[in-house]
């Protein structure tokens, strides 16, 4: 996993749009503080998939949104 790369955005509202996604799949992670930027990026980055990451109880931590290589390279601009 050393060739993976991630970027924390600081301001999704205005970085979302400026995501490389080179040869290679794009994960979004959603806290509860950032829930609100689903949607834009479903709309950004279409034919992904939607997920949770719960604990073995149940409990929500976060939600993710998953590209594969396919999907990230056809919504390459």
């Amino acid at each position: 996993m050393s060739e993976q790369k991630w970027t924390l955005l600081t301001n999704p509202a205005t970085e979302l749009a400026s995501i490389t996604r080179d040869n290679k799949g794009v994960a979004f992670l959603f806290f509860p503080e950032n829930e609100q930027y689903q949607q834009t990026t479903r709309e950004l980055f279409p034919g992904g998939k939607n997920g949770e990451v719960t604990s073995r109880r149940g409990k929500h931590f976060f939600y993710t949104y998953e590209l594969a290589p396919p999907e990230a390279q056809a919504t390459q601009k």
